[in-house]
């Protein structure tokens, strides 16, 4: 229990009565991840790493981070590569791909306009990006 929050009649924190701004210096308090005290909401999902630096990083900095961390669970691979997902200036169809039957990327594209999105398989989303976005952006 929160001294100084009040209770609703369901046992939980009054929320409205809580104060969210930053403690005053030299006021011991905890980090909470995913949640705002006292132990409000929730992440539905995995978090895989969180890391904390002394000061604001570049952009350049955070861009380096999200294409080279890497998880032990991953081996090799960085956590970008095992989760799938494609940067959108990756994704770009192949104008010179076409499957047996000689369709390019572009009739792909055009039946999933038309709302056959079955046309579009794991084999023709890899070099079709665009046309048949099965794979997440990062």
């Amino acid at each position: 229990e929160i001294q100084g929050l009040a209770y609703d009649e369901a046992g939980g924190p009054n929320l409205d009565d809580y104060p969210f701004e930053d403690c005053p210096a030299g006021v011991p308090s905890y980090l909470m991840m995913g949640m705002r005290p006292p132990n409000v909401g929730g992440v539905d999902g995995d978090l895989q790493q969180a890391r904390f630096y002394p000061n604001g990083l570049t952009s350049d900095e955070i861009f380096a981070l999200h294409m080279n961390s890497t998880a032990p669970n991953y081996g090799t691979q960085t956590i970008r590569e095992a989760a799938g997902c494609l940067r959108l200036q990756d994704k770009m169809d192949d104008p010179t791909w076409a499957d047996p039957l000689g369709n390019p990327c572009a009739w792909y594209s055009e039946m999933r306009d038309r709302g056959n999105d079955g046309v579009c398989t794991p084999t023709v989303a890899t070099p079709c990006p665009v046309a048949c976005p099965l794979r997440d952006s990062c």
